[in-house]
C-alpha cells in the first residue's frame, strides 16, 4: 500500500507545540510521511523524519499576519506531493483547503479551541465576523475533523453540521510513580502562556493571602510577563515568584513532579475558555499534582469520572486561597494525589493514539 503523506499548517512555534509533534510522531512512527509548515524559534530545529518549511512573517499579529501567513503557507504547500492536509485551528484554515483543492488531498480540521470566540476578539465585532465567516465557509467542507475534548466536539458538530472527533492532548504515560504522601514543599505551579485571562494576576494576589511556605513557579511567556513582574515586585512578593520562562518539552515533566499542586484557572469571559480542555490539566496529573480548577463543563465531567482537582466557582484571590488552602487536609490531598494514577491510565496518549490512526486510516 501507498505510503500516504499527510502535510501539517500551523501558525504554532514547532518547538514547543507538543500536541503536533505528539501527532506527528504517532503518524510517522505508523508509517505515514510527513511535512510541516509552521513558525519557529530556531530555524535549526528539527523532529524526526518531518519535512519542516517554517516561515518568518513581514507582519507579527492582527490581519495582516493571518493573511500573509495563508498565502505564503499555501504557496509553500505547492512543492509537497501530500494525500492529507490538516488545517491545524481556524487560522490556517483558508490555506490548508486550497492546498488540498489543487491537488485533491483529503482535507482534515483539527480544532484546538473555539477560535471565533477567543478573548481577543471580545468588543471587536468585525474582526469575530470575520473568523465565523471563515467557519461557517470552510468547515462544512472538511472530510474529517477532531478536536480535543467532548464539549467541543458537541458545540463544533452542532455548529457546522459536521461530525467532530475527539483527540484529547494528553501525555504518554510516565514510568515514574505517583506516591501517595504529600509532599513537604509548597509549591504551586502554573504552565502555559502568560497571558491575560489565566488567572495569573489573582493567583498572584492569593499567594499574598497564604503564609510564606507557599512559592509560586510559572513556566512560560506571553503578553503579561511584564505586568506580572510589576505585580509581584508592588507585592513584595519577589523571593516566592520564579518566573522560569519557556522551557523545552523534555524539561517540564521534571519540574512538575517537583511542585505540589497545579493551578488550570481562567475567566468566564469568552465561551472559548469556558468549553476548553488545556493541556495542562493532563500535564499535571500525569506528574501526579492535584490540581485546582474552574468549576467548566470539561473539569466537572472528568472530576466526576475520576476526582484530582478542587473546582472553584469564581476566580478571585480568595477563592483561590481557599482552595489551595483545603490541599492542606491530608486526607483530601492523598486522595486526589493518588486519584492520579488512576486517571492516568484513563486520559493518556496511547489511548489517544489509537483514536488517532483510526480517523486518519479512515481517509
Amino acid at each position: 500500500m501507498k505510503e500516504k503523506h499527510v502535510l501539517f499548517i500551523s501558525t504554532s512555534y514547532a518547538e514547543y507545540d507538543r500536541r503536533l509533534q505528539r501527532i506527528i510522531n504517532t503518524l510517522i512512527s505508523n508509517d505515514y510521511k510527513v511535512s510541516w509548515i509552521s513558525r519557529v524559534k530556531n530555524t535549526k530545529f528539527s523532529f524526526r523524519s518531518v519535512t519542516h518549511l517554517y516561515i518568518d512573517t513581514l507582519f507579527k499579529n492582527g490581519p495582516l499576519f493571518y493573511l500573509e501567513y495563508n498565502i505564503r503557507a499555501w504557496i509553500k504547500s505547492r512543492s509537497i506531493s501530500s494525500d492529507i492536509v490538516t488545517a491545524v485551528d481556524l487560522d490556517t484554515i483558508i490555506a490548508s483547503f486550497y492546498a488540498s483543492k489543487s491537488r485533491e488531498n483529503k482535507f482534515v480540521f483539527d480544532a484546538h479551541e473555539y477560535f471565533s470566540e477567543v478573548p481577543e476578539l471580545i468588543g471587536k465585532s468585525w474582526k469575530k465576523k470575520i473568523w465565523e465567516f471563515l467557519a461557517n465557509k470552510y468547515i462544512p467542507k472538511v472530510d474529517l475533523a477532531y478536536t480535543v475534548g467532548s464539549e467541543l466536539a458537541d458545540l463544533f458538530s452542532n455548529l457546522y453540521k459536521v461530525p467532530f472527533s475527539i483527540v484529547r492532548n494528553v501525555p504518554s504515560i510516565l514510568d515514574t510513580e505517583v506516591t501517595k504522601e504529600m509532599s513537604n514543599n509548597r509549591d504551586i505551579i502554573y504552565l502555559g502562556v502568560l497571558n491575560k485571562g489565566r488567572g495569573l494576576e489573582q493567583m498572584v494576589e492569593a499567594l499574598e493571602l497564604l503564609p510564606e511556605q507557599y512559592r509560586l513557579t510559572l513556566l512560560g511567556d506571553g503578553d503579561i510577563m511584564d505586568e506580572l513582574h510589576t505585580l509581584v515586585k508592588d507585592k513584595n512578593l519577589q523571593n516566592r515568584v520564579n518566573f522560569k520562562g519557556w522551557v523545552e518539552p523534555f524539561q517540564i515533566r521534571q519540574t512538575l513532579q517537583s511542585a505540589w499542586c497545579g493551578i488550570n484557572l481562567l475567566d468566564n469571559n469568552s465561551l472559548s475558555y469556558y468549553y476548553s480542555l488545556a493541556n495542562k490539566y493532563f500535564d499535571y496529573l500525569h506528574a501526579g499534582l492535584p490540581i485546582i480548577a474552574n468549576k467548566f463543563p470539561e473539569y466537572i465531567s472528568l472530576n466526576a469520572i475520576m476526582e484530582t482537582s478542587i473546582l472553584i466557582e469564581k476566580l478571585d484571590s480568595k477563592h483561590i486561597k481557599n482552595a489551595i488552602l483545603s490541599l492542606e487536609d491530608a486526607h483530601t490531598y492523598n486522595r486526589l494525589k493518588e486519584n492520579t494514577k488512576e486517571a492516568r491510565s484513563l486520559w493518556n496518549w496511547e489511548r489517544e493514539a489509537k483514536n488517532l490512526l483510526d480517523l486518519y486510516t479512515s481517509l
